[in-house]
């Protein structure tokens, strides 16, 4: 049990470090724009 629970751990941080460079990315793509305007439009469309 306390194997699979740090893989998933370990997962979900992946999943924060991709998602924070996504950010960073789209942060320097669009100096203009704030990380969170970029969020929002994605949950539109």
């Amino acid at each position: 049990m306390k194997e699979k629970k740090s893989m998933i751990e370990e997962e979900k941080e992946d999943h924060l470090k991709s998602t924070k460079r996504i950010e960073m990315e789209e942060q320097l793509a669009n100096p203009d724009e704030e990380p969170q305007e970029v969020i929002s439009e994605k949950e539109e469309y």
